[in-house]
């Protein structure tokens, strides 16, 4: 078979297998070339592979070519391999690694397993994501905006890191990052996700990107006049650009942007999803006569159609994936979606807690009422749920979870398990909830001190009966060691459940509205106990951190030496939490900028798997107990 795919498949075997010492012969190809009568619902995106060796000879056969690899991937886990964390040394062997007969016939639980491009990240990050994601069966990478220039400039600029000096870096250079990553997600079979955002400004020639983007002062009038309406005036949004709602009845306005979603897909044939989102705001909806004859969404799928009735006049295969997201959580009530075949949707529930996960099935099933610009953000899990129950009663086709559990909030606990189980609890109850996909908008460098979470994720959208005990087990003891899993899967327990998110964020309340009448100092004496037993169990087992220390293993040596420098910025920040419930504020400002900076300071080994940057805003942002400095808490 000529195909670069399986080329590049065969290749890693070789590679692999000659680490791990093994002699085998595998071969490789589609179900039909071993004669299989296997099949899944449509090839191009659904993953699946047969998998028979017998005295290290056999073969793996896959539904595509994609799925060849991962069973590739599969098997060399199977005899020995840890896809512990992307980056230098993240692959780790088995002490005695060895073959074993192997029959494995699997489909994918999910449809579609996207990996979304977020955070402060060097190119090398990216290759170093879509390596490793494609080894555990992510099948699709997202880049956002025209090329996420915005997230790699605040990498090579080295944004409020005083350890280093900003690097050359210009625009020219993400649009050559674009095209080599193409040829990484081609080589594995990866599908290419592009776009989202920019749709209500770059059909008008003004750019998001934060180099080209115009000032305020200098956005024509023209543009300003098709602005959405509010309070009686148009005008771009105060924010910028960025969050600037258009007046979406306009026929110039609609004809403008679906004559731009093709003259993209004309000069991006890479593309296989292109995603259509409008302005990320909300309550700035137009109140102009015509806007509110009906919902935001009405005028929303009126573009949605007039984009797809181009798609399909000009031969267009690829996929639009539009989103239910803030102003359009409320489907149309007179709009009806056409060419659903075109279509695939996203939901994406951006303000609810990751400390609770997603029931079996839809507890609410009726959405607040409807007011234009009059919605409240919430925690609450169903009353997110209940937008995409009304969303689905309009369209039956795939619906992917856009979610953020490894955006924010887990840089905050510091076990990293606790997200880790609410990843697996929601994604085992995707299926119950009309859900077929996922796509994780999350920071790309998040292993730290493992990547507990996102094995979690990639484990169980493959397999929805993934056990998560089995999970932690298997990665701590190809992380750090097979002889400290038991006192590792007890540390990092205990930590999750010391540095508890709903506490440290004030999530009380329920809203982003401070509820002063609630008497939260039982909240607060509960928390400040935590406190003192993470502090407490980071000293205790740094003794056995020393031990471990300098391994033989590459690996291994690197997984010890993170794991200090993680003891170390979450004691400060403990200290820090617990000085703050103590009114002991420059204390506690102090301890958090000490944490923080040994952060950055330590920053060239960290790089990979911690985005110090993020941490930086998050511990600023988002530590609200006890903290007067900020307001009501931030939901996004």
């Amino acid at each position: 078979m000529n195909s670069k795919v399986i080329k590049f498949a065969y290749e890693e075997l070789e590679k692999y297998l000659k680490l791990l010492g093994i002699n085998a012969t595998i071969k490789l190809g589609l179900y039909e070339d071993f004669g299989l009568q296997e099949k899944v619902e449509d090839p191009f995106f659904d993953d699946g592979y047969v998998i028979k060796i017998h005295n290290n000879k056999g073969y793996i056969a896959g539904s595509n070519e994609r799925s060849v690899l991962f069973g590739v991937y599969r098997v060399l886990e199977e005899w020995g391999m840890t896809w512990a964390r992307p980056g230098k040394n993240g692959d780790h062997i088995a002490e005695n690694p060895h073959s074993e007969d192997l029959e494995i016939n699997e489909k994918a639980y999910l449809r579609h397993r996207t990996m979304c491009i977020e955070g402060t990240i060097s190119f090398q990050n990216v290759l170093d994501m879509v390596d490793w994601m494609t080894k555990l069966g992510f099948n699709g990478y997202f880049v956002q905006f025209e090329n996420s220039y915005q997230f790699f400039n605040n990498w090579y600029t080295h944004k409020e890191n005083p350890y280093k000096e900003p690097e050359e870096f210009n625009y020219q250079m993400v649009e050559d990052f674009m095209l080599t990553l193409d040829k990484e997600l081609k080589k594995r079979g990866l599908l290419f996700h592009r776009k989202g955002h920019g749709w209500h400004s770059i059909p008008f020639g003004l750019s998001e990107d934060p180099v080209k983007k115009p000032k305020l002062e200098d956005i024509p009038e023209w543009y300003t006049e098709i602005c959405a309406e509010k309070d009686g005036v148009r005008a771009v949004d105060k924010q910028g650009i960025y969050f600037n709602q258009l007046c979406f009845t306009r026929p110039r306005v609609i004809e403008t942007v679906a004559d731009s979603v093709i003259e993209y897909l004309g000069r991006h044939p890479e593309v296989d999803i292109l995603h259509f989102w409008l302005a990320d705001a909300f309550n700035n909806t137009c109140e102009c006569d015509d806007c509110t004859k009906f919902r935001y969404a009405d005028a929303y799928v009126n573009i949605i159609n007039e984009v797809t009735d181009r798609m399909i006049a000009n031969g267009i295969k690829v996929k639009l994936a539009p989103i239910a997201f803030l102003n359009t959580l409320w489907p149309p009530i007179v709009e009806k979606l056409r060419n659903k075949e075109c279509l695939i949707m996203t939901w994406a529930p951006i303000t609810r807690t990751f400390t609770q996960s997603f029931p079996s099935g839809h507890q609410t099933k009726v959405a607040p009422e409807y007011k234009i610009n009059g919605y409240v953000k919430s925690y609450d899990i169903d009353e997110n749920l209940s937008y995409l129950y009304e969303w689905q009663q309009h369209f039956d086709g795939d619906w992917l979870d856009y979610d953020y559990h490894l955006m924010w909030d887990q840089v905050l606990e510091a076990g990293g398990e606790s997200i880790a189980k609410v990843i697996s609890e929601d994604i085992k109850n995707f299926k119950s909830l009309g859900l077929t996909g996922f796509i994780s908008c999350q920071l790309q460098r998040n292993a730290f001190p493992s990547s507990i979470a996102m094995i979690t994720m990639a484990k169980t959208m493959w397999n929805k009966d993934a056990d998560f005990e089995e999970i932690r087990t298997k990665l701590y003891a190809g992380t750090f060691s097979r002889w400290v899993v038991g006192p590792l899967k007890e540390y990092f327990a205990t930590l999750s459940d010391c540095f508890d998110l709903a506490l440290i964020k004030d999530e009380a309340s329920g809203h982003d509205v401070i509820d002063t009448s609630v008497d939260k100092s039982e909240d607060v004496a509960i928390l400040r106990d935590k406190m003192l037993k993470a502090i407490k169990t980071m000293k205790e087992f740094m003794p056995t951190i020393e031990k471990y220390l300098n391994s033989y293993d590459p690996h291994e040596n690197d997984s010890w030496h993170l794991l200090k420098l993680h003891n170390h910025i979450y004691t400060l920040l403990a200290q820090s939490i617990i000085a703050r419930i103590d009114g002991e504020y420059e204390k506690a400002n102090q301890l958090q900028d000490e944490s923080i900076d040994f952060a950055f300071k330590n920053e060239d080994f960290l790089q990979p798997v911690f985005d110090c940057f993020l941490y930086y805003r998050m511990v600023r942002n988002r530590v609200r107990v006890a903290n007067p400095e900020l307001g009501a808490p931030e939901l996004i």
